[in-house]
């Protein structure tokens, strides 16, 4: 609440970073990061949670209702948005090593696998519940992401290591989705009926009814690319 400008949390910023650095090990010490890059982070904050932070929650609400008005979301379950999302990926091919050793004649034969993934988050919380990869978006790979959101998955924070176990499972009230054939093809609907879970789909081309899953793949995606060969920088 004290508002402080760019600079000046840069400069907060390095002189935490040189009091870590004194404390611990040349080889464990933590490298700087450019004022450039530091002021680009700070400008992906969620941008109603920075105006509520400085000027106040009211202020925020005011100056973002055309967009918020309608996510009067309280509890853990009420919301949940879901979709795919391209990364950008050529070859499975690539990620086994294979198609290093291919003639460029049977290279050019080969189609291009894309990776989609199906991901689910909690608007309440803004907790990713589900995060899905499949090679064709469809009616199986949608219900393995709504059976996701519902299921323990410390298994896989575990075999990643991660430092904080993905215990995020909860049955949702309400999903909502965009027009996309795998949502709405008859295996879909029908697990979402018998699961009694209600669902809906915004307007076409409309995002901004979805702006939280729209958001997250802005983020996650370039996070998770890099970690797969055969990147197509699209």
């Amino acid at each position: 609440r004290s508002r402080p400008t760019k600079a000046h949390t840069y400069r907060n910023y390095l002189a935490a970073l040189q009091d870590h650095n004194k404390t611990v090990a040349k080889h464990r010490q933590v490298e700087k990061v450019s004022r450039k890059k530091f002021e680009a982070m700070i400008s992906k904050f969620d941008a109603f949670q920075v105006v509520a932070s400085r000027l106040g929650e009211k202020h925020a609400i005011r100056k973002f209702m055309a967009i918020r008005r309608s996510f009067t979301v309280l509890a853990p379950g009420q919301r949940i948005e879901m979709d795919f999302v391209n990364v950008d990926l050529v070859s499975l091919l690539v990620e086994t090593g294979i198609w290093a050793i291919l003639p460029e004649d049977i290279q050019d034969k080969i189609p291009r696998e894309r990776i989609y993934f199906g991901a689910a988050i909690d608007v309440a919380t803004r907790y990713i519940l589900a995060f899905k990869a499949s090679l064709v978006p469809n009616g199986a790979s949608a219900v393995a992401t709504i059976r996701m959101i519902m299921t323990d998955k410390r298994h896989l924070s575990t075999y990643v290591d991660a430092q904080t176990a993905w215990i995020g499972k909860i049955r949702p009230w309400f999903i909502t989705h965009d027009n996309g054939s795998e949502f709405i093809a008859k295996k879909t609907q029908d697990v979402l009926r018998l699961a009694r879970i209600e669902a809906t789909r915004p307007p076409a081309g409309q995002p901004a009814c979805r702006p939280f899953i729209e958001k997250l793949f802005h983020t996650v995606g370039l996070l998770i690319a890099p970690y797969f060969a055969g990147r197509t920088f699209h």
